[in-house]
């Protein structure tokens, strides 16, 4: 299922391809409950606006907004970074918190899910002929965005790049509960980032993100 209400954010990914590709996820394999349920299905570890109904979607608009105004800073200018990954794993970071119909209290492991899923459904679609290196720094992004509070979905710092640090703090900043988010005003204060020089193509680590028992997670 797809929504309008991430169409903002998507227009922050200047690169076409990984926006295509970020899009066509959301398009077809999100549950619709990303769109309705909250941050947090217990109200202890998010602000109230990334809780109730929309409270997930609200936080995801956060964590964009948060990275946007890192990238914005222009205190960053590594050339290592790929705010388009950066932006589409922000959008996706948390969109497999909850995927059954029913589903009261979110997935622990969500980033190992989402890593999971995505995977499969590229897979089985033959989405590439080769996967790219900005698809295995997306899902790293997406598998790592917890940090160190979620054991089993962290790697040693040393491996993080930044990348996935940046995605990490942005989402760490977002679930501080005296951090509210005014979504009217963000809306009105939005602003796409001028075109940075482009990057030269970093290697990430194309192995897929390992899970707790050192196995491959997919």
């Amino acid at each position: 299922m797809y929504s309008q209400e991430l169409d903002l954010e998507l227009q922050l990914i200047q690169d076409t391809e990984i926006r295509d590709f970020t899009k066509m996820i959301l398009v077809n394999i999100v549950h619709p409950l990303f769109y309705r349920k909250p941050a947090s299905s217990t109200g202890k570890y998010h602000p109230e606006s990334s809780l109730g109904d929309g409270g997930l979607l609200r936080h995801t608009k956060m964590v964009v907004a948060i990275a946007n105004i890192i990238c914005n800073s222009n205190m960053f200018m590594d050339t290592r970074i790929s705010w388009p990954v950066i932006f589409s794993a922000c959008i996706l970071h948390d969109a497999w918190k909850y995927d059954q119909d029913g589903q009261y209290h979110s997935t622990k492991l969500h980033a190992t899910k989402a890593v999971d899923s995505i995977n499969a459904f590229v897979e089985h679609e033959n989405v590439f002929v080769v996967k790219p290196d900005w698809y295995f720094d997306i899902l790293n992004c997406i598998f790592t965005h917890n940090g160190f509070h979620v054991s089993s979905e962290s790697m040693p710092i040393e491996r993080m790049n930044i990348n996935q640090r940046i995605v990490h703090i942005a989402d760490m900043i977002s679930s501080r509960r005296y951090i509210e988010f005014d979504l009217e005003e963000y809306k009105k204060s939005f602003a796409i980032t001028p075109s940075l020089p482009a990057a030269p193509k970093q290697k990430p680590d194309k192995e897929l993100p390992k899970g707790f028992d050192g196995d491959m997670v997919l």
